[in-house]
């Protein structure tokens, strides 16, 4: 007789959310007066009402503590801080109901005059970069809506049968993107710390062409070339012509192009 021994399963340890999951989970604004008059000659610190909001988004209850200093020092915490000086109790800890919204009052201290920013902006808007990306009309939608819903029953088999091209520039000395360097305090314009710039970059256009049963040869225009009608032409006859020939052969294929004007 064999004696088996099964070890139970152990159920998955229990972590902490980390902040960035605990700021899904509770949101908070600053509500505070847009302007506010105040004499400094005859009082020299300037007090400020404010109210946090903190909204429980969650369907279970919530411990959080909230840290107006300009440090935290617990990894859970929400820290509210800008550059003034919170006045009062610094620290607190709170628990909030499934869905609560909690307001607390505060009060923000100032010595003199001036523009000032508390922080968490109020109404939850905060300043971002702006998201790049290519811009969409209403016929572009309209367009792609339509191809969606053509083409939306095609199988791999019927997409087997296309051939895709696009081109692209690239620019030989100059980077759009930014470029991070490591360097030491003082050599901000050492010659390997620095991206030498021109005001007009050499330019060159490629096409290719690919299929599910392969990549087609790579076409590089002359230096700062546009791609135009002309070049299009001989390029579809010198180059995407062999390259279905040698994929396909006397098979039938589609060819998709960008739809771009010089197409």
């Amino acid at each position: 007789m064999v004696l088996l021994k099964f070890k139970p399963e152990l159920p998955p340890p229990m972590t902490r959310p980390s902040m960035e999951q605990l700021s899904h989970l509770i949101k908070t604004n600053l509500h505070y007066p847009e302007s506010y008059s105040h004499s400094f000659v005859q009082k020299s610190l300037c007090m400020i009402p404010v109210i946090l909001t903190l909204s429980n988004c969650s369907l279970a209850q919530v411990d959080a503590i909230i840290d107006l200093r300009h440090k935290t020092t617990s990894p859970e915490s929400l820290e509210v801080h800008g550059s003034f000086t919170w006045l009062g109790k610094t620290q607190y800890k709170l628990q909030l109901r499934a869905q609560e919204v909690m307001r607390l009052p505060l009060r923000a201290g100032f010595l003199h005059a001036g523009v000032y920013n508390l922080g968490t902006p109020r109404d939850g808007l905060v300043s971002r970069r702006a998201v790049k990306k290519p811009l969409i009309s209403r016929k572009n939608i309209r367009d792609r809506l339509i191809f969606c819903k053509r083409y939306r029953d095609w199988t791999a088999e019927d997409w087997g049968k296309v051939i895709f091209s696009d081109e692209s520039p690239f620019r030989l000395f100059w980077a759009s993107g930014k470029k991070l360097v490591r360097r030491r305090q003082g050599e901000r314009y050492h010659q390997s710390c620095v991206m030498p710039t021109v005001k007009h970059p050499e330019t060159i256009n490629v096409w290719g062409c690919f299929s599910v049963k392969g990549v087609g040869s790579l076409t590089i225009l002359p230096k700062n070339t546009a791609m135009n009608k002309e070049w299009y032409q001989h390029i579809l006859r010198e180059q995407l012509l062999p390259t279905i020939q040698e994929q396909f052969g006397d098979e039938q294929c589609l060819f998709q192009h960008d739809g771009s004007p010089c197409h």
